[in-house]
């Protein structure tokens, strides 16, 4: 079953994972357990979600430990790549 994802009034719902308060926000934390929150935080639609958060600040140069380079996405994919099929 794929995970619902519902940005209003209405919880999120993941697979059958109850949700412990209703929540106007996006903020997974209020809406599941931690078990829950932790089997969300797992799949790659959140994972993806995360993801362009940090790009978009990385993006607008607003993060604290990196810096962004569109020169070397090439370079870097790459080496993401290399790391993967080694695995």
């Amino acid at each position: 079953m794929l995970p619902v994802y519902v940005q209003s009034d209405q919880p999120f719902i993941y697979n059958n994972l109850k949700p412990t308060t209703k929540c106007n926000t996006m903020n997974i934390v209020n809406v599941f357990s931690p078990e829950g929150t932790a089997a969300y935080l797992r799949t790659l639609p959140a994972i993806r979600e995360r993801c362009g958060q940090v790009f978009e600040l990385a993006q607008q140069d607003k993060l604290e430990y990196f810096e962004y380079h569109p020169a070397k996405e090439a370079d870097v994919a790459a080496f993401c790549t290399k790391i993967i099929q080694v695995r």
